[in-house]
């Protein structure tokens, strides 16, 4: 009889402590264990150390100073090729031809750049899980010169000639030379100038009509620069 009641006794405990811990498991089912060296999380979740800087998709810079698996920190938009530059967040700043703004709020990050009528915006959707970027573009025709955007109807030099940007391309509208008084001397097409013994002249081949050319003749000694 006392056999029987200590193996019912036992049969009890044993069934408690399961269901003990089958409640515990139930109730801490959502429970995260979080690593000792996640300081912050960034976008996709990964862990990150404290101090630790970084740049997603080409675009968001964010930096890690949090404890204890906190969101990483937005700071910054890195400005389209070519520039790459720098732009803190809540800034508007102008580089070369393009003027860059960078933006968050609790919703979302915003990077736009600007040329003319040139608009281009990422956005990135704070209250989605997925990233979501978003580019629009209305193009208007420019000249990329050097690494360098020219407008549309902006002149610039580059060497010897002058040259127009046109929503057709970039063409060359004159050419330069340099006497003893002056180190740069503007020709228009189909003009020539004098400097001693020295004519210089800027004018269309006559073959290609499309081509111009610079040169020099020194007492029958001719020097060409084509366009």
């Amino acid at each position: 009889m006392q056999e029987c009641d200590a193996m019912q006794m036992m049969s009890s405990r044993i069934s408690l402590l399961l269901a003990v811990i089958t409640n515990f498991s139930d109730s801490n089912s959502n429970v995260e264990i979080v690593p000792t060296d996640c300081d912050c999380r960034d976008w996709y979740g990964t862990c990150r150390r404290r101090g630790e800087k970084w740049t997603d998709d080409e675009t968001w810079n964010y930096e890690c100073d949090g404890t204890n698996g906190t969101d990483a920190r937005f700071v910054a938009c890195v400005a389209e090729p070519p520039v790459k530059e720098i732009v803190p967040v809540g800034a508007n700043v102008s580089i070369g031809e393009l003027w860059h703004s960078c933006d968050a709020n609790t919703q979302r990050l915003k990077y736009e750049s600007d040329l003319v009528d040139v608009l281009s915006f990422f956005t990135r959707n704070l209250n989605e899980v997925n990233f979501e970027m978003k580019s629009e573009r209305n193009l208007e025709p420019h000249c990329l010169v050097n690494g360098h955007v020219k407008k549309v109807h902006s002149e610039f030099r580059d060497g010897r000639f002058q040259w127009l940007c046109l929503e057709t391309g970039r063409w060359v509208i004159g050419c330069y030379y340099s006497n003893e008084t002056h180190p740069d001397v503007f020709l228009k097409i189909g003009e020539f100038g004098h400097n001693g013994l020295i004519k210089h002249v800027c004018d269309r081949y006559g073959d290609y009509p499309g081509r111009v050319q610079y040169y020099a003749e020194v007492r029958g000694i001719l020097v060409s620069g084509p366009g």
